[in-house]
C-alpha cells in the first residue's frame, strides 16, 4: 500500500474514532439528563449504544496512528514517537498533542472499565478528561497536515477538516443546549463511559 493510502487511512481512522466518541459523549449526557426518560431514546438501549460507541471510538483513536508508522517513508516516525510526546521528527508538536490525548482517553477508559473499584468522586474527576480528549483531538486532527507537507496551512476545503469543525461545533454547542433545555443537572461533562456511570434514567 503506497503512502498515500496509509495516510488516508490514518486519517479516516482517527476522525471516526473521535466522530464515535462525540457521539457517544453526547449520549453519556443525555443518559445523565432529564431529556432521556421525555423522550423515550432508543427505547432503553441507550446505555448499550453508548458504551458499544465508546470502545469502538477509542480503539479507532489509539489505533490510527499505526498506518502513519508504515508510512515512514514520509512520516519519518518511529514507535517511540507514538508514546513519547512531542519527538516526531515532522509537524512534532501538533502530534504531541494527540499523543496527549491517547494517554488521556486511556485513563478514561480504563477509569470507566474498573469504576465500580475506584471512588466515585475520583472518577467523576477522571472523567472530565473527556474535554481535554476532545480539545486535543480537534486541535490535533485541523492543524495536522494530512500529506505530511512542510508549512500546510490549515485549509478548510478539505472535507477532513469541515467534519472536525462540525465536531468541534456539537462539543460547543451541545453542553449550552442541555442547560438550554433546563438539564442543569446532567453530568457536567461528556462521559465516555466502559462501565455504568449512573443508571440510566430510560434503562
Amino acid at each position: 500500500m503506497s503512502d498515500e493510502m496509509l495516510l488516508w487511512a490514518a486519517r479516516w481512522l482517527g476522525l471516526a474514532g473521535l466522530g464515535l466518541l462525540i457521539v457517544s459523549g453526547v449520549g453519556g449526557a443525555l443518559l445523565a439528563s432529564r431529556t432521556a426518560p421525555k423522550s423515550g431514546f432508543l427505547k432503553g438501549r441507550t446505555f448499550h449504544y453508548h458504551r458499544l460507541l465508546s470502545l469502538i471510538g477509542a480503539g479507532l483513536f489509539l489505533l490510527h496512528p499505526i498506518p502513519m508508522l508504515l508510512a515512514k517513508s514520509t512520516t519519518g516516525m518511529r514507535v517511540v514517537n507514538v508514546f513519547v510526546p512531542f519527538t516526531a521528527p515532522k509537524q512534532g508538536f501538533v502530534i504531541g498533542l494527540g499523543v496527549i490525548a491517547a494517554y488521556v482517553l486511556l485513563v478514561v477508559t480504563v477509569s470507566s472499565i474498573y469504576m465500580h473499584r475506584i471512588n466515585r468522586s475520583l472518577w467523576r474527576f477522571l472523567h472530565y478528561g473527556t474535554y481535554l480528549v476532545f480539545g486535543l483531538g480537534l486541535a490535533h486532527g485541523l492543524f495536522i497536515s494530512g500529506e505530511f507537507k512542510a508549512g500546510e496551512t490549515l485549509e478548510f476545503d478539505e472535507p477532513e477538516k469541515l467534519l472536525l469543525l462540525g465536531m468541534a461545533f456539537v462539543v460547543l454547542l451541545f453542553p449550552m443546549w442541555l442547560l438550554q433545555a433546563g438539564d442543569g443537572e446532567a453530568e457536567p461533562t461528556f462521559v465516555i463511559a466502559c462501565g455504568r456511570s449512573t443508571k440510566p434514567n430510560n434503562a
